[in-house]
Formats: structure tokens, C-alpha cells, sequence
């Protein structure tokens, strides 16, 4: 027969939701750091990124349609 589930403990419950809280905050502020160190092209230290942000028109998906492989026709 089924045995009924046993009851976590409640240290358990704790330590499992801080744990997932700090895997989320820290995904958060990557995310966050991320997106200023492109924006802005300096990274929170103030020293230039590896990628600076060029003027101009955005590229589009034209340059890489030219290089799909199409389907083989028999």
C-alpha cells in the first residue's frame, strides 16, 4: 500500500527557500550588471568594456540567412 508522505522538516523548508532566494537575486544582478556594462559600454568598475556600442543602423538576420544551408533537394 501507498505510504503517506512524510513531513519535511521545517529547517529544511527554510534552508531550501533561502537558498533558492539567493540563486534568484544573484541571476538578478547578473542580469542587471549585464545589461549596464552593454548599454552604456563601461563596465560598474568605470573601466572600458570589451564590447562598445557602435552607432548606427542595428544589424539585421540578412547576414545570416546568406549563410543558412538549405534543404538538399533528390
Amino acid at each position: 500500500m501507498l505510504q503517506p508522505k512524510r513531513q519535511r522538516s521545517g529547517v529544511g523548508v527554510i534552508v531550501r527557500i533561502i537558498v533558492m532566494a539567493l540563486l534568484v537575486f544573484s541571476f538578478i544582478a547578473i542580469v542587471i550588471v549585464t545589461a549596464i556594462t552593454l548599454l552604456t559600454g563601461d563596465t560598474l568598475a568605470g573601466s572600458p568594456a570589451v564590447i562598445r556600442p557602435q552607432p548606427g543602423p542595428t544589424p539585421t538576420v540578412a547576414p545570416l540567412a546568406a549563410v543558412t544551408p538549405r534543404p538538399r533537394s533528390n
